[in-house]
């Protein structure tokens, strides 16, 4: 009884619905030496991930799909709330409301076969070169639940520093390849680039 024990809470703890934890901390560590706080769109189903909690003081949005009640009665018999309209069709979603606002974020959090349902609109906006796969649960809960989570980390903004002034700052898997380039063209000089993480 012990051993059997043991083994469930060993895996209900390390590997069973670990995606909405796991996830976050993957872009924290990531996030870490960086100048600014980080804005993620997480597209999940409804409170799927832990809140500014858990984020501390690296979060400056965390922006989910809305599921709230319509108390108010503000949305029509037949009209879904975001989270349902999101999965009902997730390309369309994508495009009519998210290309909008998109390149507000410098991650994008989601399960990996609702990102294959819409992969084209994000290789069309370079959101697919540097994703990653996050392992998240055998036993899944939800059919809108996925064995990985997809983490794609490919941004840029421009930050104001307090001793530099105006700075563009890159996130990704990209970012030694830009780094080159705008060397390379000579829109910054090597000196005043800094590369941080891995």
């Amino acid at each position: 009884m012990i051993a059997i024990n043991i083994g469930i809470a060993i895996f209900t703890s390390r590997y069973h619905q670990v995606g909405p934890f796991a996830a976050p901390r993957r872009i924290i560590e990531e996030w870490r030496g960086h100048h600014g706080k980080l804005s993620v769109a997480a597209l999940m189903p409804c409170y799927s991930l832990p809140g500014h909690a858990f984020w501390h003081n690296h979060l400056q949005t965390l922006r989910m799909l809305d599921c709230s009640p319509d108390l108010d009665r503000i949305r029509g018999a037949t009209e879904l709330d975001e989270a349902d309209e999101f999965h009902a069709n997730a390309t369309k979603w994508l495009i009519e409301k998210f290309s909008k606002e998109h390149t507000k974020y410098q991650r994008v959090l989601m399960y990996e076969k609702i990102y294959e349902s819409s992969r084209r609109w994000f290789e069309s906006n370079s959101w697919h070169q540097c994703m990653e796969k996050v392992w998240h649960s055998i036993a899944l809960t939800s059919s809108r639940e996925d064995n990985y989570m997809i983490k794609h980390s490919c941004n840029g903004t421009i930050v104001e520093h307090p001793e530099y002034g105006e700075v563009i700052q890159l996130t990704g898997d990209q970012r030694e390849k830009v780094k080159d380039f705008l060397i390379k063209v000579g829109i910054v000089n090597e000196s005043n680039c800094r590369v941080h993480g891995f």
